[in-house]
Order: structure tokens, then C-alpha cells, then sequence
């Protein structure tokens, strides 16, 4: 009963969630063949509790992190 409600309350919670959109352009489409990961203004939380707010990230291809 715990585990149905929690899961009816995070299915609600993810049809809050905008849509993720992922382009792995080759160029054609304007994407340049970057390769770099950039994130903006995303938030992290768990249990309730935020990790991260309006955070920003960027992993650069051929970094060891």
C-alpha cells in the first residue's frame, strides 16, 4: 500500500517535469558536432529536500572529472 502510494505520488510529480529533448547533431542541423554537456538552471532534490537549485554544469569532451 506504502510502495502504490508513493509511486502514484511520483508519477505525479513527473507529469510536472518538462519534456527532455537530446540532439546528437552532426552538423547538418546547426549542432556543430559538439560534443561538450552543457545543463542550465536544473534542480536536485531528494526526499523532499534540494540539493541543488537553479544549478548550472558543464562536462567538456576528453576532461578526465
Amino acid at each position: 500500500a506504502q510502495y502504490q502510494m508513493h509511486l502514484a505520488e511520483m508519477e505525479a510529480a513527473k507529469a510536472g517535469m518538462p519534456t527532455v529533448c537530446v540532439n546528437h547533431g552532426n552538423g547538418e542541423d546547426g549542432g556543430g558536432g559538439a560534443k561538450d554537456v552543457h545543463m542550465e538552471n536544473f534542480n536536485i532534490s531528494v526526499g523532499g529536500r534540494d540539493l541543488i537549485k537553479e544549478g548550472s554544469v558543464t562536462l567538456a569532451f576528453g576532461r578526465h572529472y
